[in-house]
């Protein structure tokens, strides 16, 4: 029943207020359509659209008074620029479920626990705040993948290790995550 969504890229020229004006005004369309159907939108915080920082991410929540929910993708921060280690506070009542990637300080994809989205950090502050189950979804862009030039700009999108295939770099990635959350439930 949760739908992840994005906002907007805003349009060349366009002010701040024009900008937020407009993503306000769509996202509350999909969201009434959303809610005739029972779905909840989970909005990801991504590189150039409203809402890729912290501060941003949660005035965008706010403005919908918890009818749009968070997808917690601390490894988008650094990509932004933007320092992930308060993220999940800004954005703790809001998140719905995170995914798991992470980046270094020049931007590159590295495995989670070795960059600078904070994850250990992050979920042992959900650990600790959670009762029950809590959904990660590992999405850690280890390579390339079909479609990707479809979301987003490639030419900014590296990657530190090689893999052989896609699967063994997801596998890869488990692991390290398996680590993490052992390393907090020790």
């Amino acid at each position: 029943r949760r739908l992840r969504v994005f906002s907007f890229y805003p349009a060349a020229g366009i002010s701040r207020g024009e900008f937020r004006k407009a993503v306000y005004g769509m996202l509350s369309e999909l969201l009434d359509a959303a809610d005739k159907r029972g779905f909840t939108l989970c909005h990801e915080n991504e590189k150039g659209i409203y809402g890729q920082s912290p501060e941003s991410e949660r005035e965008l929540l706010e403005m919908f008074g918890g009818r749009l929910r968070a997808v917690l993708d601390n490894g988008n921060f650094p990509f932004c620029g933007e320092d992930a280690s308060g993220a999940y506070e800004t954005l703790k009542d809001y998140v719905e479920y995170m995914h798991i990637k992470d980046r270094d300080s020049d931007g590159i994809h590295v495995t989670p626990g070795m960059g600078n989205a904070c994850l250990a950090d992050t979920l042992a502050k959900i650990d600790a705040d959670r009762d029950g189950d809590f959904i990660l979804t590992v999405e850690p862009h280890l390579m390339m993948f079909t479609g990707l030039s479809s979301l987003s700009d490639t030419d900014d999108i590296k990657h530190k290790y090689s893999f052989s295939s896609s699967y063994d770099a997801f596998a890869f990635a488990v692991e390290e995550l398996r680590k993490i959350i052992n390393g907090i439930r020790s």
